[in-house]
């Protein structure tokens, strides 16, 4: 009987699991959510809104490439540029740009060379018109967030 309500637990926690976001793709998600912090100055052809900034902005989106290259594993960037592509064109209606159309501000020198920023560093009122790179203490504190709020949810939804 006892095994059986071990099981019975574990499949029950298994299915729950299910819900909260892959744990590999929650670094491009910390990159995108603290990126989300910085005062990006928005060019005039950039749709606007909340996903215009985030998918068609190049100063935003090349601040996500450079972030999740130096912090991210090959394959958190795949799982988390897939999510964030679906939730462009989900929620937003308009695509990611792609690395691609952004690979000259993306080496490693041009990433060396980004001014890396802290939360709260710039001033809201003053916005950036280029990418910059995010601190790892800026990134970490994100991405803890992210994981500890995740965890919230998984064993609020598997324990009650």
């Amino acid at each position: 009987m006892l095994l059986q309500a071990w099981l019975l637990l574990v499949l029950y926690a298994s299915f729950t699991y299910s819900k909260v976001s892959p744990v590999n793709e929650r670094c491009v998600t910390a990159v995108y959510t603290a990126c989300g912090y910085i005062p990006f100055a928005t060019p005039p052809e950039v749709p606007r809104g909340f996903y215009g900034s985030r998918c068609q902005n190049p100063w935003t989106v090349t601040s996500i490439y450079a972030a999740a290259d130096v912090f991210c594993d090959p394959s958190e960037r795949a799982a988390g540029f897939a999510q964030l592509q679906y939730s462009c064109q989900q929620f937003g209606h308009v695509n990611l740009i792609p690395r691609d159309a952004l690979a000259a501000n993306l080496t490693e020198d041009a990433i060396n060379q980004m001014r890396t920023v802290d939360y709260g560093e710039i001033s809201r009122s003053e916005p950036v018109d280029y990418p910059v790179l995010l601190s790892p203490s800026f990134y970490h504190r994100t991405f803890r967030t992210i994981d500890t709020w995740e965890f919230e949810v998984w064993t609020h939804s598997a324990y009650g």
